[in-house]
């Protein structure tokens, strides 16, 4: 059943060629297959035959949109903006508050592709300014992505406030949307920010919230995983016993861990909290087995693992090891700011660059305005 809907549109395809309300219905199917199968919009448009002559602008531009929409949605990288900038040109003054929205957003997508986030970021929000809520088509979906990509930027630039602030809107916008998982997913993702912040009662109240709606929603494995930030909130203030039965859910009931108990890649930062819990219970050979474990992804420059080891040698009182762990503790930090320090650079510079060509648009503008009346003179 599920190749029906392709097998009509390539069907609309075809016979699309020879009319160009055929082709405005291929569209319109293409536009309603695009959430859900972006690949299948990619085969139906792609190549010069999927373009036929005597197509107006309007149908030309709208297959070029959705074209474009579904290379985003399969995760295409964009090398150049010069087509997502037509295309918000052309929709500025043609299209709908729809329209306008994806094309802006598809624009801010390019230029976060190609680096340059301060761009990015004012397409996203040129993007959110474009939708009509109060419309009864609003595409609410588009806007969930906006503001998921607006949230990954103030992440990346580390701004926990206005990363929380997009978060909300996110969720927002997703329960409009009847997206269930994001609705609860954009409220999840505002624990780490909130933990940032030395929040702690939001972190609590945030994590106990979204586990009781993803168990009512029957999404169990999700309700266990929401757990780690808290958990090495309760570490970290040596609460123990209220985080091992916490520890245990994640563990056991989150689908993250194989039967080995080796955590999903990505998630090993989870082994310096179990350090920390069995050096908090007087385990420490356990727990030097986990800081040691984390040896072997280079996380943070090893810098938990040399932290954890620190604590454990110096619960031992072996004081060389632990000017040996102070040492690579030190040297691992220097490379993390060393890191930062760069990634500041460069969204600096692309700042810079991002304001040098707002100032040489501006002169063009200008220029262009003085000439047009020394003309008319």
């Amino acid at each position: 059943m599920k190749y029906i809907p392709l097998c009509l549109l390539t069907l609309l395809a075809i016979t699309a060629c020879t009319s160009r309300n055929g082709y405005d219905a291929l569209l319109t199917s293409a536009d309603s297959l695009l959430n859900q199968r972006p690949d299948s919009v990619i085969q139906l448009l792609q190549g010069p035959e999927r373009e036929p002559a005597g197509l107006s602008t309007r149908q030309r531009m709208h297959r070029c949109l959705l074209f474009t929409a579904a290379q985003n949605k399969c995760d295409t990288v964009f090398r150049s903006d010069s087509l997502q900038r037509v295309l918000a040109d052309y929709y500025d003054l043609h299209g709908t508050p729809n329209e306008r929205m994806r094309a802006h957003y598809l624009l801010g997508r390019a230029y976060s592709d190609m680096g340059e986030a301060p761009r990015a970021l004012q397409c996203f929000q040129d993007a959110a300014a474009c939708a009509d809520t109060t419309a009864a088509d609003c595409d609410y979906h588009t806007l969930v992505s906006i503001y998921g990509q607006m949230a990954y930027l103030f992440e990346k630039q580390r701004m926990s406030k206005e990363e929380i602030d997009v978060l909300k809107l996110c969720s927002y916008y997703a329960k409009k949307d009847n997206d269930t998982f994001t609705f609860i997913k954009a409220q999840e993702m505002q624990i780490v920010p909130f933990f940032n912040l030395d929040d702690t009662a939001s972190c609590y109240h945030i994590t106990n919230l979204c586990h009781q709606l993803y168990l009512e929603n029957g999404m169990t494995e999700a309700a266990a995983g929401v757990y780690y930030p808290v958990i090495l909130l309760l570490l970290q203030k040596q609460e123990y016993e209220r985080a091992l039965p916490l520890m245990r859910q994640y563990e056991q009931c989150s689908g993250l861990f194989d039967e080995s108990g080796n955590i999903k890649p990505g998630l090993e930062h989870y082994y310096y909290s179990k350090g920390l819990y069995y050096q908090g219970v007087h385990l420490t050979d356990s727990a030097e087995m986990y800081f040691r474990k984390l040896l072997n992804y280079s996380i943070n420059h090893n810098y938990e693992a040399y932290k954890g080891l620190r604590i454990v040698f110096h619960a031992w009182g072996n004081s060389d090891s632990v000017m040996k762990y102070s040492s690579l503790c030190e040297v691992a930090l220097d490379s993390i700011q060393a890191d930062e320090q760069w990634e500041a650079l460069n969204t600096t510079l692309s700042l810079y660059n991002y304001n040098r060509l707002e100032r040489e648009a501006n002169q063009n503008r200008i220029l262009a305005e003085r000439t047009k009346t020394w003309a008319m003179l």
